[in-house]
Formats: structure tokens, sequence, C-alpha cells
């Protein structure tokens, strides 16, 4: 998405990274090109954490949050709240 020349057109976003996960500047480059292209967009960093962070729910309490909060967002959304 990123290489894209417009992201006006997209839904609502919840954009999450980890602070060690190699891919957490283009998600941050993501969330912010998509505010600028004017989306309503969160943008979750979670402090100390990898990027398969949140499928490890089962293990860490960071992994548990982030989907808790995605499916807060995704509720949200799809109420149209």
């Amino acid at each position: 998405p990123l290489i894209c020349n417009d992201l006006s057109l997209l839904p609502p976003a919840l954009i999450v990274v980890g602070e060690c996960d190699p891919l957490r500047d283009d998600g941050i480059a993501y969330a912010e090109r998509l505010r600028r292209d004017g989306n309503a967009v969160e943008l979750a960093d979670y402090p100390g954490m990898v990027h398969p962070f949140f499928s490890m729910g089962g293990a860490v309490d960071a992994g548990r949050r982030a989907v808790t909060q995605a499916g807060g967002t995704l509720k949200r959304v799809f109420s149209g709240r």
C-alpha cells in the first residue's frame, strides 16, 4: 500500500507494531500515509515486542491486549461508531 498514489478510499485502520519488529518503521509510515490521505487510523506501538507477538497471546500479555484491541476496533467500526 505504501507505493499507491491514493489511499483515501481505504476503510478505518488499526496498525499494530512492536518496538523490536523489523517492519515497525513500515507500519508507522503506512499509518502516517493513511492519515495524510484523510483516513481514520489508530497506531498501536507495543514496547519491547517482536514481529509475531500478536499471535503469541497464549504466552505474552501484550499479544492478548493487541488481539483485544483489534477486536474492539472491529466491533466499533462495524457498528458505525
